[in-house]
């Protein structure tokens, strides 16, 4: 080879090597400051000034779709990043304030994770009622599971009878949570079935995948590992932690179950958690929670983005449900900060 050849050669490698760093690194790969945050947010420095004097402020954020409710909320909590991380990793979410269960489950599936999901018998009502499962509003099912539901063994006359029909529904319950859990693991948002309501078929997982559209455009020059963490799940990306939940909860007094997974990207200058609830038994379709945490003086900054999508809000003529719905979900994200403030356990200032 000529050096002609080689030093042709070596400017072409040169050249891709440029190419790759302008289109494969982010144009922004340091986390975003509060100041691009609030801007983003249309907050203002007097907005900033009142936050970091312990005030939250809450915004209305703008929505694609009639079906849901979108709220920020932007708070200053007095402790070190790590500590507040922690806190919130674990903080469940707005629901947990009722009597529930939470259980975290590993993936490939344990059925002993499960053994928990279960009707009690103050719950015969419920569980009568997914006997006669039919496509309607009063359950998020898809058609097989609807069917599965109503192959269950019915309630007899008896109490003896009763107890086998409540036992058999809390078996199919467990079998749906954990069929759907795998098709999720193993597929992503394309694993979710849709939910067979009366008002036709709504799916799950094109509400998620609206909300993330939303809130990525924040986040890819930031933390591209993160976007690509969600947007490519199940594949695998270094550095970022997965972590899969079920939940038994009370919801306008009747039992539901729901299934969770976190997306948890955490580092020593910023903290990044993605919450996605992919399924819920009733009342509302599915849920995505984004909280950034950023390091500022003497504490940090927590900047939430909480989308939720429920049938009762939907609508041209259900503003007002709208709003209540967002007063509702503010209240409760201001609960929350509430909370995280009460769980710090370093303070910054008395840490130096």
């Amino acid at each position: 080879m000529g050096m002609k050849t080689v030093l042709r050669f070596a400017l072409h490698v040169g050249v891709l090597a440029v190419w790759l760093m302008l289109t494969v690194v982010p144009a922004r790969a340091e986390p975003p400051s509060e100041y691009d945050i609030l801007r983003d947010l249309g907050l203002t420095l007097g907005d900033r000034s009142a936050i970091r004097e312990g005030e939250v402020r809450t915004v209305d954020l703008p929505r694609l779709r009639d079906d849901e409710l979108a709220v920020a909320v932007v708070a200053f909590l007095p402790a070190r990043l790590s500590t507040m991380a922690e806190a919130v990793v674990e903080l469940d979410d707005p629901g947990r304030r009722t009597n529930g269960t939470l259980v975290s489950v590993n993936v490939p599936i344990d059925s002993t994770d499960w053994q928990g999901v279960a009707l009690t018998p103050p719950e015969a009502e419920e569980a009568a009622r997914l006997l006669q499962s039919a496509p309607d509003s009063a359950f998020n099912l898809s058609v097989d599971e609807i069917a599965r539901l109503s192959a269950a063994a019915g309630y007899g006359e008896t109490a003896q009878g009763r107890e086998r029909g409540r036992e058999s529904v809390s078996e199919a319950w467990r079998a749906i949570l954990m069929d759907r859990l795998r098709a999720y693991a193993n597929e992503g948002l394309s694993g979710v079935a849709p939910y067979a309501g009366g008002s036709g078929v709504r799916s799950p997982a094109t509400a998620l995948r609206d909300a993330f559209d939303q809130i990525k455009p924040v986040l890819a020059g930031y933390f591209p590992a993160f976007v690509k963490a969600v947007e490519g799940f199940p594949e695998a990306v270094p550095g970022i932690d997965h972590r899969f939940f079920w939940k038994k909860e009370m919801v306008d007094g009747r039992s539901a179950f729901s299934l969770r997974h976190d997306v948890v990207d955490c580092g020593p200058a910023s903290c990044l958690i993605g919450r996605r609830v992919f399924f819920v038994s009733h009342t509302y379709d599915g849920m995505q929670d984004i909280v950034l945490l950023l390091p500022v003086r003497e504490g940090t900054m927590m900047f939430r983005f909480m989308r939720t999508y429920t049938q009762r809000v939907a609508g041209p003529f259900n503003g007002f449900e709208r709003r209540v719905g967002q007063t509702m979900m503010s209240k409760s994200l201001i609960e929350d900060v509430e909370d995280l403030r009460a769980r710090r356990v370093q303070p910054v200032a008395a840490a130096r």
